[in-house]
């Protein structure tokens, strides 16, 4: 092949490359058109009865109308802020008590061990009307962490300490109190968790494992706790834990790149 016939060929590519590219450039324009129409269209559609003097202007009644209920919820709403701020300075007065449903029992205090820790262990009691089965095995459930107060754990009767006491398992709750001790940490917690669960264990030496149930951090906390002292717990339930199973292995988890690409955690400080 000849040098004539290698730049007539390289021409015809060029040509080729060139066509492709005003193409899509001329479909580029027609979609950018389009979009704007259709957002033009939109915005005639709404805007259309204020334009032409349709909208119906308000009387000096419903002004006043609107002004009296504006007033009356504005007091309403900051009346409510100010009852739940009392709420909070009386419960601050009343040393921060539990906010647990049930009768119970302090079996263990973390202030007490060796590593101390605002978690305890409490036995809770089913009350009149509900037999425990001492064959069953054990239940404990860990308090989430979502705030001053038992949640879902056992706020109410219709709450996990709730259906475990009518199914007449033994129970058990793992509280926290207000604040953190000073230099606690989630090793400190998670130390003291797993004597939670030997004092249980021991409670019960005839019975099965206990059942050990976690709801939100208390999931992702008694994660950990299994994967350090697998031997403790039997069954294991997390409720609504936020875990990442993909995150961990450098070279194999994808969720490391990813978060490199979108920026690391600003996002989620952001939020």
């Amino acid at each position: 092949m000849g040098q004539d016939e290698n730049i007539a060929l390289q021409d015809e590519g060029l040509a080729s490359a060139s066509g492709l590219f005003e193409h899509l450039s001329h479909l580029q324009r027609l979609n950018t058109r389009n979009v704007l129409d259709a957002v033009q269209k939109r915005q005639a559609k709404t805007f259309a009865p204020s334009s032409l003097g349709q909208l119906r202007q308000p009387t000096a009644k419903e002004w006043q109308e609107y002004f009296t209920d504006l007033g009356q919820r504005s007091v309403l709403f900051w009346d409510t802020l100010r009852q739940r701020g009392d709420n909070t300075l009386a419960h601050e007065r009343a040393g921060y008590p539990l906010l647990l449903k049930f009768d119970h029992e302090t079996l263990v205090a973390g202030a007490d061990l060796p590593r101390p820790v605002n978690y305890s262990l409490l036995q809770v009691f089913g009350g009149s009307g509900k037999a425990i089965d001492s064959r069953k095995p054990p239940v404990i459930i860990i308090d989430p962490r979502g705030g001053h107060g038992s949640g879902i754990g056992g706020f109410k009767q219709d709450s996990v300490i709730g259906e475990s006491l009518r199914a007449g398992h033994p129970t058990y709750f793992i509280s926290f109190s207000h604040s953190p001790r000073p230099g606690q940490t989630l090793a400190d917690i998670t130390a003291a968790q797993a004597r939670f669960i030997e004092v249980v264990s021991a409670r019960h030496p005839a019975n099965s494992k206990p059942v050990v149930i976690g709801n939100c951090q208390a999931g992702w906390a008694l994660m950990g706790l299994a994967a350090s002292r697998p031997e403790l717990p039997g069954l294991i339930i997390v409720n609504g834990a936020p875990l990442s199973y993909w995150a961990g292995v450098n070279g194999r988890n994808p969720m490391r790149y990813t978060g490199g690409l979108l920026g690391g955690g600003w996002m989620a400080r952001l939020g």
